[in-house]
């Protein structure tokens, strides 16, 4: 959920400065649709939540390709190394989660993060003055 709101309000922004809130909009609409379709889907062939919310990954995904391309076709975005930290980002919240130790877990998680990110995004914290 953090994943996802961090990244639609980003999106919107980005759609929102460049005069394209509708086509936003659009995308989102269909981005609903099709993870209800999704959703009721799931339930009726397995009739659990767990199916449930791997059908809401799955349609969160479609949403954010979906942005992305347009994104890279309209504004040449350079997309490979967000993605790839999306993908490492919420394979390692569903790893560590499996854990029933909620505390360590999540320290886990939080110091791996940090440690993709700041590796990821060095050239831009050099330049800041933290």
């Amino acid at each position: 959920l953090v994943f996802i709101s961090s990244i639609s309000a980003v999106k919107h922004n980005f759609f929102k400065i460049t005069n394209k809130s509708f086509a936003f909009f659009i995308i989102g609409i269909l981005a609903v649709s099709t993870n209800a379709l999704l959703n009721i889907a799931a339930f009726s062939i397995y009739g659990t939540t767990v199916s449930i919310a791997i059908s809401s990954i799955i349609g969160i995904t479609l949403w954010y390709i979906t942005t992305e391309i347009y994104m890279v076709k309209k504004h040449s975005i350079k997309w490979k190394s967000n993605f790839a930290l999306i993908l490492i980002g919420v394979s390692t919240f569903y790893l560590v989660t499996s854990s029933d130790n909620y505390f360590l877990s999540g320290g886990i998680y939080f110091v791996f993060i940090a440690i993709v990110a700041s590796l990821n995004y060095k050239k831009i914290l050099s330049f800041s003055k933290i």
